[in-house]
């Protein structure tokens, strides 16, 4: 198919990215807190090993989760651009559009489309999109909905949901 636009993956700000910033800024400050409170009683000749230990430490791990989480959050975006780049397309049928209740954005419940599609082993598998602040319902009629796989793990995969939405940039 030689007019088909580039895939641009949308993932949005997961929760996990959100936490890996918070948790990196957080254990930053302590580490930062426990190193200027260190100097300062270095400088005044007074011992606050233990309250620094006990800071350290803590900054420390909230410092290495956050980066944890983040480091995460980048690789499952790389994945999933990989996947669009080298893996197979599919294309899924039989959509049910349905909102997610349990996460709210901006007041309001995203929309989600769930599909079934077949993976390269043959076996049928119900894949969902991300979440989506619209309702798209009015675009997936009699629309095949495309699916990018991963050849060796299905479980990986892509509903490109937004080359069927209009473009909103």
């Amino acid at each position: 198919m030689s007019n088909a636009r580039p895939v641009t993956i949308k993932t949005g700000i997961s929760a996990r990215f959100i936490a890996g910033v918070i948790l990196t800024f957080i254990g930053g400050v302590f580490t930062f807190l426990t190193i200027a409170i260190g100097a300062i009683f270095k400088l005044k000749h007074v011992s606050a090993a233990p309250f620094l230990v006990i800071f350290s430490i803590i900054g420390i791990l909230l410092l290495v989760a956050g980066i944890v989480l983040l480091v995460d959050s980048h690789r499952k975006k790389k994945a999933l651009e990989a996947v669009v780049a080298n893996g197979i397309l599919r294309y899924g049928s039989n959509p049910h559009v349905f909102t997610d209740s349990s996460m709210t954005i901006n007041g309001q419940h995203p929309y989600v489309v769930e599909c079934d599609c077949f993976a390269e082993n043959g076996s049928l598998l119900r894949v969902r999109s991300r979440n989506l602040v619209t309702d798209p319902t009015p675009y997936l009629e009699g629309r095949p909905i495309p699916v990018y796989f991963d050849p060796q793990n299905a479980d990986l995969y892509y509903v490109d949901i937004d080359s069927l939405l209009p473009n909103r940039d």
